[in-house]
């Protein structure tokens, strides 16, 4: 089956008000311990003139947050999902499946960073804009990722967010459904995001060492969910 590869969005192209960001302002590099860096007092243009291109830097309503690189238990896990994602995209009928360092516009001065996120199909004007935002969550970004985060895409009216907790082995995962947001945390069965029809996952694949192969479990996928 081929397999459709979509390049990571970059930062929104602001206009430049001619301002100088601080040199290194944004280089994180002395900082060796699993922490998140956060950097008040820059404006947005400044951020998408100077914030690295390889790294997540995002900037939430003023303020600059940086965590630590992933780990490669994180890297696995986003490439497992983002290529089962994308490899079901056209039998799915949705936009492309990007990750991070790639930016989630939410309006305003919002430009969060997910791990993943499925863009609505062209033509999906008006509707929100993500269909399922899916973030892994580490010892810096945990706070980050089910306070603030989980805040502004729920704001967003992003219509399925997963969380998923490597170190509890359970994903969470909160589903607007009726005018609000249902919450559930399971440590395996299936998980259904409602905005896409068709793609189910069993929960216990994510704990599984190794993963399982992606091409391996894509005819079952497309097959219907068992229960």
């Amino acid at each position: 089956m081929a397999t459709e590869l979509e390049a990571p969005p970059r930062r929104p192209q602001i206009p430049s008000r001619a301002i100088e960001p601080a040199p290194g302002c944004y280089d994180r590099s002395s900082i060796t311990r699993d922490a998140m860096v956060t950097i008040h007092g820059q404006s947005v243009e400044e951020w998408a003139r100077s914030a690295p291109d390889n790294q997540i830097c995002e900037y939430i309503d003023g303020v600059v947050y940086m965590p630590s690189g992933p780990t490669e238990q994180h890297q696995d896990v986003v490439g497992f999902l983002s290529s089962l994602l994308t490899m079901l995209r056209s039998r799915l009928r949705v936009g492309p499946v990007r990750s991070g360092p790639g930016s989630l516009q939410l309006g305003g001065e919002r430009y969060p960073q997910p791990d993943i996120f499925v863009v609505p199909p062209l033509g999906g004007e008006g509707g929100p804009p993500a269909l399922l935002v899916v973030e892994i969550l580490s010892p810096s970004t945990r706070r980050h990722d089910l306070v603030t985060k989980s805040s502004i895409f729920r704001e967003a009216l992003i219509p399925d967010l997963w969380f998923v907790d490597m170190d509890r082995r359970v994903l969470k995962s909160e589903r607007f459904v009726h005018g609000r947001y249902e919450v559930l945390e399971q440590a395996d069965g299936i998980v259904s995001p409602s905005s896409i029809p068709g793609f189910w996952l069993d929960v216990a694949w994510l704990w599984e060492q190794p993963l399982p192969d992606p091409r391996l479990i894509l005819d079952r996928i497309a097959a219907g969910s068992p229960t």
